[in-house]
């Protein structure tokens, strides 16, 4: 990112240097061992997850984390669009 010094950055997302094991865009999402749809259950093992391994791998909880992370995005989201900046809840944007 190109900004002058003293910039302040704020993110809607946690920052990808401190990674929540989940990536996602508006139809789908990505973890380390799976991916899917968002708005349904279809899913699938990442080729690269040996079958050896999957024992140890709770899909299950991938996709539930997954959700959470989509959750929280798109809620942060919604504030911004409704509220903008301002926690104390004004309304008007870039406050």
């Amino acid at each position: 990112m190109i900004a002058p010094r003293g910039f302040i950055y704020y993110s809607i997302a946690p920052s990808l240097f401190h990674s929540q094991n989940a990536a996602l865009n508006n139809f789908s999402y990505i973890t380390q061992n799976t991916a899917g749809k968002i708005d349904s259950d279809v899913w699938e093992i990442l080729p690269q997850v040996a079958s050896a391994s999957l024992t140890q791998i709770n899909l299950s909880d991938e996709r539930i984390h997954a959700m959470q992370v989509v959750r929280a995005i798109h809620t942060v989201g919604w504030w911004l669009l409704t509220k903008g900046s301002s926690i104390a809840g004004g309304g008007e944007s870039g406050n």
